[in-house]
């Protein structure tokens, strides 16, 4: 089918729908191309093309922003992509004011965690990945932040242990988490109200003034 050429790699079912004008039964159609895998199906309503038929690579991250909202990029994806953390994090991670939710597909596992409005509204980026193609990403900070928020067992009341956690079970690299403005997270911490962040600021500020 060509006209799958001139499409978006993600598209949803209203484009979809839109290029298949010559097509009595628009529904019978889509339901073939799903069927011979000439299009992949997400979740209801949003589709990606076969790989035969795109135009460069997909963006996960803007797949993400699609897959659920209001939603963008953060916790240990956000913190992987960033050089942050070593590990490279296969489930894409993002938090939503929306419940929390899991959709596993196709193109992989996609997890959202629900936070309150009022740290959401704060500290994303819009990162273009090609020309017209674009998704929404915390920030270092707003995702380092996200993440300890959203962690239990954070030993915030010892700044030797909470050191020891960053750096040892996190494995945080010391010298990106350096870099970090601690105004940005000193913010996020007061639209939190959380110690836990309070206490992270005075870490990286230490670090800061011994040169690490």
């Amino acid at each position: 089918m060509n006209t799958l050429h001139t499409l978006p790699n993600i598209i949803d079912y209203q484009t979809l729908k839109g290029a298949l004008v010559s097509y009595k039964s628009k529904r019978d159609k889509i339901s073939h191309l799903i069927k011979t895998g000439e299009i992949v199906r997400i979740k209801k309503g949003l589709y990606v093309l076969n790989e035969s038929y795109r135009r460069g690579n997909i963006s996960l991250e803007h797949l993400s922003n699609l897959l659920y909202g209001p939603s963008y990029v953060s916790l240990e994806y956000a913190l992987s992509y960033y050089g942050l953390i070593p590990e490279k994090v296969v489930t894409l991670t993002a938090v939503t004011t929306g419940r929390s939710r899991e959709f596993k597909t196709p193109l992989g596992v996609f997890t959202y965690r629900n936070i309150a409005l009022a740290p959401f509204s704060s500290g994303m980026e819009i990162i273009e990945f090609q020309p017209e193609i674009r998704f929404m990403m915390a920030s270092p900070e707003k995702a380092l932040a996200d993440f300890i928020q959203s962690q239990k067992g954070v030993p915030s009341q010892s700044i030797q242990q909470y050191e020891q956690y960053l750096f040892e079970n996190i494995r945080l690299d010391s010298g990106l988490l350096s870099s970090l403005s601690v105004r940005e997270l000193k913010a996020f911490s007061e639209v939190y109200k959380s110690q836990k962040l309070s206490q992270l600021c005075k870490i990286i500020k230490r670090m800061q003034h011994q040169g690490v």
